[in-house]
């Protein structure tokens, strides 16, 4: 299934949904639209027409998905393809995750349910360097990062890339407690910061060794939030 295909997949469950309010936001004619959703055949090619990304994009925004919603295969829109064991769009789990105070490891309790994998194209791991077995999904939890990250959104850790570095974001155990701040260094000294600007709630802590343990580098953020 290439991503053209997989695209048509998601714009048919969209369109279930919204109907002739999909249509009309799109901008497109009905013609038009219908063509694009059914592969209609190129009058030149005679290929199923594809879709470019621009009009992804442009769709996505019109059904008040969030951007890349129509690349990726969901579970509940494709129960005829083995998301689980599928060497060309492998599965992220999501995930909460147990820890404990001064405990390098920490426990997967994996959530259930339709929703409980997101998958990815085999190349986009490729093209960035990932393994599939080495990533975990989970929640962010609170407002401590907005605005670039809220409640609700879900981020992807690479549980194999433990190295913090200056500014980039990171799942922590922090003290037997799961948080995901931003690593900050200064004056020679590891801390984790938010991005929320309100610091009277959201002060700067400190990450000492031991104590605050890096469990994977957040390299994906999906959100509703446009």
């Amino acid at each position: 299934m290439d991503i053209d295909e997989i695209r048509r997949v998601n714009l048919k469950k969209l369109w279930q949904e919204m109907r002739s309010a999909l249509v009309e936001a799109s901008g497109m004619t009905p013609a038009q639209f219908y063509n694009l959703r059914d592969g209609a055949p190129d009058s030149k090619t005679g290929k199923p027409r594809g879709m470019r990304k621009e009009t992804a994009r442009r769709l996505e925004k019109a059904a008040g998905k969030p951007e890349g919603y129509l690349d990726v295969l969901h579970q509940n829109e494709s129960a005829e393809i083995d998301l689980e064991n599928n060497p060309d769009f492998p599965a992220v789990k999501k995930v909460n995750l147990r820890v404990s105070a001064g405990i390098t490891g920490f426990g997967v309790e994996p959530c259930t349910g339709d929703d409980s994998l997101i998958v990815f194209r085999a190349d986009w791991y490729q093209s960035r360097k990932l393994k599939p077995e080495k990533l975990l999904a989970l929640k962010i939890s609170g407002a401590s990062m907005e605005p670039n990250y809220y409640d609700g959104d879900l981020v992807v850790m690479n549980t194999a890339d433990t190295e913090l570095t200056d500014g980039d974001v990171f799942v922590f155990n922090l003290d037997g407690e799961v948080v995901i701040k931003r690593a900050v260094k200064d004056s020679g000294k590891w801390w984790l910061d938010s991005d929320n600007q309100d610091k009277t709630r959201f002060t700067r802590k400190a990450c000492p060794e031991g104590i605050c343990i890096p469990l994977g580098k957040v390299v994906l953020k999906q959100s509703e939030r446009i």
